[in-house]
This record gives C-alpha cells, structure tokens and sequence, in this order.
C-alpha cells in the first residue's frame, strides 16, 4: 500500500500517551496502530475490504501482524 500523504491529526496529550503506550505494547509504529483503527473501523463498517484470502488487497505487513494478533488473542 502507498502511503504518500501526510495527514496531521490533534491528539489531546492522554490519547497521545494512549496511543504511544499500544504502539509501544504492540512493537508497531503509533503511525501503523493509527492504519489498524482505521482499516479495523472501516472493515466494521464495510468500508473496507474483507481479508487477503478473500481477493482483497494485501495489509502491510505491520498491520497484518498486529491483526493476526487481535484475531488470536493475547499469547
């Protein structure tokens, strides 16, 4: 997936420390926890397409593992 946009988004400084904190718990960038919300909430609501084994584009690889970590559980 091609990322070439920035789009600044204001985070009060307890979502800020929230999002550092999963980012930190998940060994991913806050950037790629931000695309997970965002794709995960799209999904919901099929805004979104479904799983790479259903002919959908593949997630970044950072993404696809944090997801199949929700999917599983915590190990």
């Amino acid at each position: 997936m091609k990322r070439d946009r920035r789009f600044p988004v204001v985070l009060s400084k307890r979502e800020r420390q929230a999002l550092q904190q999963i980012a930190q718990d998940e060994a991913l960038s806050a950037a790629a926890v931000m695309r997970r919300f965002i794709i995960h909430e799209a999904r919901r609501r099929g805004l979104w397409p479904g799983r790479k084994d259903d002919g959908a584009p593949p997630l970044p690889e950072s993404i696809d593992r944090a997801q199949g970590r929700e999917e599983t559980g915590p190990q």
